[in-house]
């Protein structure tokens, strides 16, 4: 096989003429101009495509019309690719815009804490919290506080020492009516979870029978009343 260098490609016969034609087709077909050079450099308007032979030895063609400035696309920047160390390090704080609030340490009382502001509508029946949609109730982020009560609310919203705990969980605990609350849910879910099953329908028979004894026991007590009822009269009859 004969090599052919870029001098015979260029000098073929009819081989200029029919790339001239099929670039003026291809710019006529999309709309768009016709090349104007600029010191050997064809260049198009902003939005077009720009068609340059780029072959060696290639003659440039003839300029045509008033040259245009020549636009030139920068190199992409590419980011430097982050080691395994560097993809698993996490940020010590949350950022400036939240005044570097930093990753505490969770412990248990706090991820127990978290689980009960988590699940705060079953604590409350007259309340409507909106579902949170995170999955993890920990978040990456937070700090714990204390409610510090108004001076107008000294007799009204403060608690008192005996009622007051340490952790959020164990003062919901401490109130009465929460403990009631969780005891009749509790009782609920129990009930419903044996709904089906041997234990439950032996309960419901044991029911039905007691229901039928009472019925039977007051059904025999007013035949009985109503017996006594006709001996009374019975007797009073044969006085008179």
């Amino acid at each position: 096989m004969t090599a052919t260098t870029n001098a015979e490609i260029t000098s073929l016969p009819g081989l200029s003429s029919l790339l001239e034609r099929a670039k003026t087709f291809f710019l006529e077909q999309n709309g768009l101009p016709l090349d104007v050079y600029q010191d050997g450099v064809p260049t198009l308007k902003q939005g077009g495509i720009h068609i340059q032979d780029k072959r060696p030895g290639a003659a440039p063609a003839a300029p045509v019309g008033k040259p245009l400035q020549v636009v030139r696309l920068e190199t992409a920047r590419v980011e430097p690719r982050k080691t395994r160390s560097q993809r698993k390090a996490k940020a010590t704080t949350n950022g400036a815009g939240w005044f570097d609030m930093k990753r505490p340490e969770v412990t248990e009382e706090i991820k127990r804490d978290l689980q009960v502001i988590e699940y705060r509508a079953a604590l409350d029946p007259t309340r409507f919290y909106k579902k949170d949609k995170q999955r993890n109730p920990v978040p990456e982020f937070f700090h714990m506080g204390t409610v510090v009560e108004a001076p107008h609310e000294y007799y009204s919203g403060r608690l008192t020492r005996k009622e007051r705990r340490g952790r959020l969980a164990d003062q919901l605990l401490n109130e009465e009516q929460t403990r009631a609350h969780l005891k009749r849910r509790a009782e609920k879910i129990r009930t419903d979870s044996r709904e089906g099953s041997e234990a439950w329908y032996a309960d419901q028979f044991k029911a039905i029978k007691q229901r039928k004894r009472a019925r039977a026991g007051a059904k025999l007590d007013a035949e009985a009343k109503s017996a006594e009822d006709v001996d009374g009269r019975w007797e009073m009859s044969r006085r008179t």
